[in-house]
């Protein structure tokens, strides 16, 4: 067996953390499976720094079972694992398994099992490409230093997003030490750390204030992650040109979106 994980527990919580891939309409994906960590981003073969990144990166230790015995690295149809496969899971189905076989790299397999109910169900994944290899870390655009973060509770952040939605997709934001300003065209929004509205740290200030920049275009898969966490959390660099939107879904598992600078 070249690849194994599974899941006793959290199977409902594996569905709801790839949902977002395909609310970005992403039909592939690839994932990247080390002997600590299990990352999965879009595969777009068309763009290699797509301007809007996402990421799910999971402990290996959240598994049940986590077997590789070199680092794998594999592109998929993650509509086929999500549509065909994850929706099928039950809020009381205790184990899903994926599998990639080292005698077929067509097709990964998916297995789901209710011992409560008997049911079980197995399933395929297509695959585009299966390497053992020795990678750089596979989503770079969040290996950037970050100066600024801004923590806000999920629901004001959905409804933020929600209520700026309707007016435009392009939002800045203006960091200070004490406050948070959210803008989209001339209407705005004002968080204050005093009325803990927010939480703000790094290197920023009043007369050194830090301007990041994001956008609402998947504004769906962005309220999908954020509903998975408590606090949602912006990390921004002072040069304004990479932000991170952080949804902590366990102390294992993180969603992660990142805007770069618009491609030339």
């Amino acid at each position: 067996m070249l690849l194994e994980l599974s899941l006793n527990e959290g199977t409902v919580l594996l569905r709801q953390a790839v949902k977002p891939f395909t609310q970005m309409g992403f039909d592939w994906g690839e994932i990247y499976v080390t002997p600590d960590e299990v990352t999965l981003t879009p595969f777009d073969p068309t763009s290699l720094t797509p301007t809007v990144t996402l990421a799910l990166w999971m402990k290996s230790s959240m598994f049940e079972t986590c077997i590789n015995h070199q680092n794998v690295w594999l592109a998929f149809d993650v509509h086929s694992l999500y549509h065909n496969n994850l929706c099928q899971v039950r809020d009381d189905d205790d184990f899903v398994g994926l599998y990639v076989d080292d005698e077929n790299d067509d097709f990964g397999g998916f297995e789901l099992s209710n011992c409560r109910t008997r049911r079980f169900i197995e399933g395929e994944i297509p695959l585009i490409s299966v390497h053992l290899r020795e990678l750089a870390a596979p989503t770079p655009q969040f290996q950037h230093e970050y100066h600024v973060i801004v923590g806000i509770h999920s629901n004001e952040f959905r409804r933020l997003i929600t209520y700026l939605g309707h007016i435009g997709v392009l939002v800045a934001a203006r960091v200070t030490d004490t406050e948070v300003k959210f803008s989209v065209g001339d209407i705005e929004v004002v968080y204050s750390q005093e009325l803990r509205q927010c939480i703000i740290g790094g290197d920023v200030g009043e007369e050194d204030p830090v301007f990041l920049l994001f956008n609402l275009e998947h504004a769906r898969a962005i309220e999908t992650a954020a509903e998975l966490s408590q606090m949602v959390w912006l990390l921004g660099q002072s040069n304004g040109l990479y932000v991170v939107l952080l949804c902590p879904v366990t102390r294992l598992v993180n969603l992660m979106f990142c805007f770069g600078p618009p491609q030339a």
